[in-house]
């Protein structure tokens, strides 16, 4: 409360855009980051910090085109270790296209102390999960339901949730992958961040 200030927008917004980002703390020992990478996590850590107390209908996902091969899911993973380690998040769901990106997400999730699970949709993680846009999709074959879909909404209910949906052109809304990312992250995920390589 004797920190609390009564500002307008403008002026909120002006302080919290110049507020500083402790990433250093869960950078790897010895390890530097790429400028852009930098830039990249002060903008989207405070964006994300601004809008995880709006109401879901309302947040804005943060975009971020990086080139492949230029350290996208580093900086995505180093971003949410910081939401997370500064209290604003409670779990991490992080979206790939294939086997192979779970695992180099997880490898580099691990490598600035953020431990997610990529084998089980599962709450049992401590951090959070990887999971592919395949499972996502998938539909129970008595039920129809988008079964893995409906269990990540569960846990966005109950949980401040960020969801990365990495090279996000994989969900366009005429695909079942789209059908399963919008069930699970729609009304519920506070923090929202979508990557892509591929500039279109």
């Amino acid at each position: 409360i004797s920190n609390g200030q009564a500002l307008c927008k403008p002026c909120n917004r002006s302080k919290s855009s110049t507020m500083s980002v402790p990433y250093q703390n869960h950078l790897p020992a010895g390890f530097t980051i790429r400028t852009w990478q930098k830039e990249f996590i002060e903008r989207f850590v405070t964006e994300a910090i601004r809008q995880c107390t709006l109401n879901p209908c309302d947040i804005k996902a943060f975009i971020l085109h990086a080139f492949p091969g230029t350290g996208k899911s580093l900086a995505q993973t180093l971003a949410a270790k910081v939401l997370y380690a500064e209290g604003y998040i409670d779990f991490v769901v992080m979206c790939v296209p294939s086997v192979n990106l779970k695992d180099q997400m997880k490898e580099d999730a691990a490598r600035v102390g953020l431990i997610l699970n990529n084998k089980k949709i599962t709450e049992m993680a401590e951090y959070g999960l990887i999971v592919s846009y395949q499972q996502l999709a998938y539909r129970s074959k008595e039920t129809g339901k988008l079964v893995n879909a409906e269990y990540l909404a569960k846990i966005c209910a109950n949980k401040r949730v960020m969801v990365c949906a990495d090279e996000m052109h994989h969900i366009g809304n005429q695909a079942s992958w789209g059908a399963g990312f919008k069930l699970a992250f729609e009304e519920h995920a506070v923090v929202r961040l979508l990557t892509s390589g591929t500039p279109f």
